[in-house]
């Protein structure tokens, strides 16, 4: 089993469509795991196809292709916002919207119904924050985490 990781794609759609490239074919001849470190989102103008597509992916459960999504910064000031939202207040800046969290809003907004929305919400609140490897180096354990 091969393992990948990649962090801050911050809705860069050649960056990550390349990546997927890649991958898609080397899973038709290795098993992989694609851990996604977090900021998957956000500032890139395809933030809201890139989190639909890897949110499919991830359900559909491709044996040979396995992806690990944690949370980064961005996924949570996402997830803050909306809970905001749900409580009944309506904002649309804070710390998510200065680092270019207006660009994965708006085209959520303006593309999904709220249900589908909250739905994605929800995926991105059960998101692990870190993810521990079984191997060891050097007889030590190996964290992955975006942010400490």
């Amino acid at each position: 089993m091969k393992k990948y990781i990649v962090s801050d794609i911050h809705g860069n759609g050649n960056f990550y469509y390349s990546i997927m490239y890649y991958l898609d074919n080397v899973s038709k001849e290795d098993d992989i795991t694609l851990y996604i470190n977090g900021d998957l989102i956000d500032r890139g103008i395809e933030s809201g196809e890139i989190l639909l597509d890897i949110i499919k992916r991830i359900k559909e459960n491709n044996k040979h292709f396995q992806i690990k999504y944690l949370l980064g910064n961005h996924e949570l000031m996402m997830y803050q916002l909306y809970q905001d939202r749900l409580m009944g207040k309506n904002t649309y800046f804070n710390d998510w919207y200065d680092n270019g969290g207006w660009v994965t809003d708006c085209y959520l907004e303006d593309n999904l119904s709220r249900e589908e929305i909250f739905n994605i919400v929800d995926f991105i609140g059960d998101l692990d924050v870190y993810y521990l490897f079984d191997e060891k180096i050097n007889n030590k354990n190996i964290l992955l985490v975006h942010a400490g």
